[in-house]
């Protein structure tokens, strides 16, 4: 009886202590074991009640960012019923849509990037490319020599010879008979 009473007690001072520490908030003195009671039901509620707000309104952001994919994907299905298009065809429609907005997306992210840099002291930029960029082409063992041999050289090569693109897959980067103007490191 009063063991169990006492155990109790204490399991509930202590679900109550945590709730405080977990929650960051201050820990007030309770009278009885229903203060406890309320105050540890009243915490979690409000931890659930923020964490739904919270959850939703990442949900409408989401929703907001992926209406223009929406709008995309609603004109691809009308075209696609209205001329009444093969399912394979149709498929690989629908993939295109999606992958265009995802490197139209990159392609943003890119030229936000750029005019970022290009508001940089020339030295800052030099830097910035030559550790963004200088990584990428030393996975070749001719360029690795070439920046340890030819360090300023190389870093000339970072910033003005190498520029960054964005393809996605199944893009056609050379074909027969194509002439090269330029070398390709992925």
């Amino acid at each position: 009886g009063i063991h169990e009473r006492d155990m109790a007690y204490a399991y509930l001072i202590s679900v109550h202590w945590a709730l405080d520490f977990f929650l960051w908030s201050e820990i007030d003195v309770a009278d009885s074991p229903m203060d406890y009671i309320i105050s540890a039901v009243m915490r979690i509620a409000g931890f659930v009640g923020t964490s739904i707000f919270l959850a939703r309104i990442v949900f409408l952001v989401q929703q907001f960012v992926d209406a223009r994919l929406s709008n995309l994907q609603d004109v691809c299905n009308n075209f696609l019923e209205s001329h009444r298009i093969s399912a394979e065809l149709s498929i690989r429609m629908k993939k295109f849509v999606v992958s265009c907005h995802q490197q139209t997306w990159l392609e943003s992210k890119l030229q936000e990037e750029q005019q970022l840099l290009a508001k940089m002291p020339e030295i800052l930029q030099s830097d910035l490319y030559e550790e963004s960029r200088g990584p990428n082409l030393c996975k070749s063992t001719f360029w690795n020599e070439f920046q340890d041999r030819f360090r300023a050289c190389f870093r000339h090569v970072c910033v003005d010879a190498v520029k960054e693109v964005v393809a996605q897959r199944h893009d056609m980067i050379f074909t027969d008979g194509y002439h090269a103007h330029s070398m390709l490191c992925i």
